[in-house]
């Protein structure tokens, strides 16, 4: 983080794992952000996705055996309730990041 620490003024780093990362929190922590037009935003999210055949969904830790039962539909996020936390983010440049482990 400190090779183009000169061209930033502040770093806010949240980070979520484990047990802590689920649906709400994560939905949370997007609409809270606190940035100004002006601020690069990236959001890297890592874990299990499940793909059904019509999209992927991506599976927090509290769906647990991943991609099982009723806990899929309600604790899953879909990418489109993701990319509509991300909008709501006012930032100039924005980067979404995903990597399926």
């Amino acid at each position: 983080m400190t090779a183009g620490a000169h061209l930033f003024q502040n770093f806010d780093v949240t980070e979520v794992y484990g047990k802590e990362a689920t649906r709400e929190r994560i939905l949370s922590e997007l609409s809270g952000r606190k940035t100004k037009p002006q601020d690069v935003f990236i959001f890297y999210l890592s874990g299990q996705i499940r793909n059904d055949g019509e999209g992927w969904t991506f599976l927090p830790h509290a769906v647990s055996p991943p991609g099982k039962g009723e806990n899929v539909r309600k604790d899953a996020l879909s990418p489109e309730e993701i990319s509509e936390a991300i909008r709501n983010v006012s930032a100039l440049q924005e980067s979404y990041l995903h990597r399926r482990l």
